[in-house]
């Protein structure tokens, strides 16, 4: 099956109420329902080559560029992409206790106080080139700190130790 892309007008996103999922309507007719968007570079790809994801997880097509769809599918499909990507930005860490189990953290980010449990250090985060922090923690929950640099000694200490 030859791969579809999507982009400029060839194509209207509407985003279901309640989730983070989309229907797209094709202008050659062609109806697909309760998509799932997901990046295919999901750290540095930004609104860029878009995957359309049907329930079963099989790709029915591609997005080249979100910012080159018509304004309100561009936003359909932003908005599904922020709450399924939804990943808190840590602004200090509290607490951190190594157990034999691994390391279990309480932070503080912009959605609120929450604890967390990491496999190791090496293992889960990961100190990009821009001075961000991804975290994956051992229920592959996301977070992330956009600048470490910018975290107090405490929590920058905690972090990358």
């Amino acid at each position: 099956m030859e791969r579809i892309y999507i982009e400029h007008d060839n194509a209207r996103f509407t985003k279901r109420e309640g989730d983070f999922h989309l229907d797209v309507e094709l202008y050659s007719g062609e109806r697909f329902e309760n998509v799932e968007a997901r990046r295919l570079f999901p750290t540095t790809g930004g609104d860029r080559y878009i995957t359309l994801l049907d329930e079963d997880g099989h790709e029915l097509a591609v997005i080249r560029d979100v910012a080159t769809l018509m304004p309100e599918s561009a936003a359909a499909v932003r908005e599904a992409l922020e709450e399924y990507y939804l990943i808190p930005r840590i602004h200090s860490i509290e607490k951190v206790e190594a157990k034999p189990s691994g390391i279990e953290l309480l932070a503080v980010t912009d959605r609120g106080t929450c604890s967390f449990k990491l496999q190791s250090r090496a293992h889960d985060i990961k100190v990009l080139f821009d001075n961000r922090v991804l975290i994956r923690d051992t229920s592959d929950n996301r977070y992330e700190v956009p600048d470490y640099t910018l975290l107090d000694r405490k929590s920058r200490d905690a972090l990358l130790l």
